[in-house]
């Protein structure tokens, strides 16, 4: 029986120290495997930082690459836009300056007349106008100019090649001033469509 004892004895020992030595070896493997899961985690975490922030790197670049290249296209149909806004305004504006059965008419084609001729210093004049202009305001103009200046010589004629407006010359014909709508809008055209782009867009 001591014997058996004995043996019973060691026999225990070893299952004993070989249950300790696996269970330092399981505690060992799972303390290596939760090493290996946080570093796999802060690795996995580190690359989809990495991966999110070349991600909007690359978003940024793209943004900046269609913005550089449609603000460009933007920009020239505002400009588009702009112009034929002012072109419209203009046009109608035009039309309206342009109506002989306007009370206003007459009026503008004196001044017209009498700014041509004050520039041309005065004298011996002769002031070129329609023939629609002629048959209709031709007398009235002649009085107009003589009221606006006693002193001043103009004769009013009537002109095939002028549709708008008046040119005055010297009697000898050495000096003009193209006074007709077309020359006239043309000169002012920069400044007029400077006020108008001034007042409609700031």
């Amino acid at each position: 029986m001591a014997k058996e004892d004995a043996q019973a004895k060691i026999s225990e020992e070893i299952l004993t120290d070989a249950r300790t030595k696996a269970e330092r070896i399981l505690k060992a493997a799972r303390r290596e495997v939760e090493k290996m899961t946080k570093t796999a985690q802060d690795e996995a975490r580190q690359t989809e930082k990495e991966t999110m922030e070349e991600a909007d790197r690359r978003a940024d670049a793209l943004t900046r690459v269609i913005r550089a290249s449609t603000e460009p296209a933007m920009r020239r149909i505002q400009l588009d836009v702009r112009e034929k806004v002012l072109l419209n305004i203009i046009s109608e504006a035009r039309k309206a300056l342009l109506n002989r059965d306007s009370q206003d008419y007459p009026q503008m084609l004196a001044a017209l007349t009498a700014e041509a001729a004050e520039l041309l210093g005065g004298g011996q004049l002769v002031a070129h106008i329609s023939r629609q202009d002629f048959d209709r305001f031709g007398d009235g103009l002649s009085r107009r100019l003589q009221a606006r200046d006693p002193g001043a010589t103009i004769e009013v004629r009537s002109a095939e090649d002028i549709e708008w407006g008046v040119i005055v010359q010297t009697a000898d014909g050495t000096r003009r001033v193209d006074n007709t709508i077309a020359a006239r809008l043309q000169r002012i055209y920069p400044a007029l469509r400077r006020n108008v782009a001034d007042t409609l867009f700031g």
